[in-house]
C-alpha cells in the first residue's frame, strides 16, 4: 500500500510511450467499434484485410480495456474528454503490479527465513532503490512484466506438495507470455527445473496449462490479425537479434555510465554479494535465478535496440530486475555489524537518489535535447542520461527550465536547446504537476509532498520488528 500510494503520486498522468499508445488505441476501437484495428502507425503492421493493427503484445489491449471503458464513463459523466480520463488511468495503471512486484518478493524472502525487517528492507529497496521505480509510473509494462516473472519464480520454487503456487507459477507464466511472446525463451528453464527434482516431477502438466493457455491465445490472436499465428507483427524487424555486437551490449547494459544496471540500481551490488551464500543455502534455487537472469541478459544484449530504445537505464532487464536484489538476503548486515549498516545506508540513499532522478523527470527531453537538438558534432560529447537528466531537473528545481545551453552539460558550444514547444516536457514529469499548470492552480504540484508523509504511518504496525534503525 505505501509503495502503490507512493507510485500513484509520482505517476505522469498521460500516455508518455508511443508503444502503449498502440495498445491503448487498440482497446479504445475494441469498446467503440468492436474491432482491434487502428490507424497505420510505426508500431502497426497490416493484416489481410489490408487494416492495421498493433504489433505489441496481445493481452495488453484487454488489460487496457476496464481503464477504456471506466474512462468513457467518467468522461461523459463530468463533462471532461474521454480519452483524457482513460489516459490517466492507464498512466497508473503500473503502479499495483509494481507494488505486487516488491510485496511478492518480501514474501519471498520470508518464506526462506528472512526477518521482517530484511524482508520490508528488501521491498522497499527494490520499489525506491532501482530503476522499477520509473517503471512503475510510467506506461512502459516492464513493471507487470517483473511482477509476472517474479510470481512464477516464487510458485515454481514454493514447496512442491502444495498445487496452489504451481498453478499460480503456471498461470503468471501464460499471462506474461500473452504479454510479450519472447518470454517462450524462458520455459525451457522452468520446466527443466522441475524435471530434475523428483518432487516436483509430477507437477509438470499443471505448470504446463498456463503457458499452453497463453501459446493458444497468442497465436490465435497472430492469425486473426496478421492471416498467421507465427507472424508476431514484428515483420522483418523481428529478425533484429545477433551475437556480434554482444560483448560491448554486455558491457553496456551492467557496468557503462550509458545504462549499466549496477549504475542505475546501485544497491544491486548487495544482491552481488549475496550470490555465493545464495549458492550455498538454496542451490537449486540460486542456478534458476541465475538462469533467467543470464537469459534475459542475453536476449536484451542480442536485440538490436539493447536498452530498449528511448529508456530510463536498461528497460530490457526489468522483468528479471527483483531477481538481481534477491541474494541481497544472504547479505543483510546484522544489527552489531554497525559500519557494515551505515554502507548499507549510503549505498541506499545513493540508489534512491538515482531511482528518484528517473521517477520525477522524463528521459525523453534529455534524448531529445542529446540526440535530436544538439548540433551533431557534439552530441558524442554530452554526458550519460543520469547526469544529463539530473542537471535538467536541477534547473528546473531553481525554475530555470526549458532553454538550457550546452555549456551547463560541459560541451564547448554556444547552442542553446530550447524545449518550451513540448508540453510534456514542462516542470516536473508527475500528473500533479502537469495538472497544476493546466487547470492554473499551482498548489497542485505540492500534492506530493504533502501525502508522501502520511503514507509512512503505512509502517507503524512493523514498527517494532524493524527497530530503531
Amino acid at each position: 500500500m505505501l509503495l502503490a500510494g507512493l507510485y500513484a503520486l509520482t505517476a505522469k498522468g498521460y500516455v508518455e510511450i508511443a508503444d502503449t499508445g498502440f495498445s491503448v488505441q487498440s482497446a479504445r476501437a475494441l469498446y467503440r467499434q468492436g474491432t482491434l484495428a487502428i490507424e497505420p502507425g510505426f508500431g502497426t503492421l497490416a493484416g489481410p484485410d489490408g487494416r492495421h493493427y498493433s504489433r505489441y503484445g496481445p493481452a495488453l489491449p484487454l488489460l487496457y480495456l476496464p481503464l477504456i471503458a471506466l474512462g468513457e464513463g467518467a468522461g461523459a459523466a463530468t463533462g471532461l474528454d474521454p480519452a483524457l480520463v482513460s489516459d490517466f488511468l492507464v498512466s497508473l495503471a503500473n503502479a499495483p503490479w509494481g507494488a505486487l512486484c516488491c510485496a511478492l518478493l518480501a514474501l519471498l524472502a520470508l518464506r526462506w527465513g528472512a526477518s521482517l525487517e530484511q524482508a520490508c528492507g528488501l521491498a522497499v529497496l527494490l520499489g525506491l532503490g532501482t530503476v522499477l521505480w520509473r517503471y512503475a509510473t510510467c506506461d512502459f509494462n516492464e513493471a507487470l512484466q517483473a511482477c509476472l516473472l517474479l510470481g512464477a519464480y516464487a510458485g515454481l520454487t514454493a514447496d512442491p506438495s502444495r498445487r496452489g503456487p504451481a498453478l499460480g507459477a503456471s498461470l503468471a507464466m501464460g499471462a506474461l507470455l500473452a504479454c510479450k511472446v519472447v518470454f517462450v525463451l524462458y520455459l525451457p528453464l522452468g520446466l527443466l527445473y522441475a524435471a530434475l527434482q523428483p518432487a516436483r516431477r509430477r507437477q509438470l502438466p499443471l505448470l504446463a496449462i498456463g503457458p499452453v493457455l497463453g501459446l493458444v491465445f497468442v497465436l490465435g490472436m497472430n492469425a486473426l490479425r496478421f492471416g498467421s499465428p507465427f507472424e508476431t507483427g514484428y515483420g522483418q524487424s523481428a529478425a533484429g537479434f545477433g551475437l556480434s555486437a554482444l560483448p560491448r551490449n554486455l558491457w553496456l547494459l551492467t557496468l557503462s555510465s550509458e545504462a549499466g544496471m549496477f549504475v542505475y540500481s546501485p544497491i544491486l551490488a548487495l544482491g552481488l554479494a549475496g550470490w555465493p551464500r545464495f549458492f550455498r543455502r538454496r542451490p537449486r534455487e540460486a542456478a534458476l535465478a541465475a538462469a533467467l537472469i543470464a537469459l534475459n541478459l542475453l536476449v536484451a544484449a542480442s536485440w538490436s535496440s539493447p536498452t530498449g530504445g528511448w529508456s530510463w537505464g536498461p528497460r530490457l532487464l526489468v522483468p528479471a530486475l527483483p531477481l538481481w536484489l534477491l541474494p541481497a538476503l544472504y547479505a543483510w548486515p546484522r544489527q552489531d555489524r554497525v559500519a557494515a549498516r551505515r554502507g548499507l545506508a549510503a549505498l541506499s540513499l545513493a540508489s534512491l537518489l538515482v531511482a528518484g532522478i528517473g521517477a520525477l523527470q522524463t528521459t525523453q527531453e534529455y534524448h531529445h535535447l542529446r540526440f535530436t537538438a544538439a548540433p551533431a558534432e557534439v552530441r558524442d560529447e554530452l554526458p550519460g542520461d543520469v547526469l544529463g537528466v539530473s542537471l535538467i531537473l536541477s534547473k528546473k528545481l531553481r525554475g530555470q527550465g526549458g532553454r538550457y545551453p550546452l555549456r551547463d552539460f560541459g560541451v564547448d558550444s554556444p547552442a542553446v536547446v530550447d524545449t518550451g514547444a513540448f508540453e510534456s516536457f514542462q516542470g516536473l514529469n508527475l500528473w500533479t504537476s502537469h495538472a497544476a499548470r493546466k487547470l492554473r492552480r499551482p498548489a497542485l504540484a505540492w500534492l506530493p509532498l504533502l501525502c508522501a508523509p502520511w503514507l509512512l504511518l503505512l509502517l507503524l504496525p512493523y514498527r517494532r520488528a524493524l527497530g530503531k534503525d
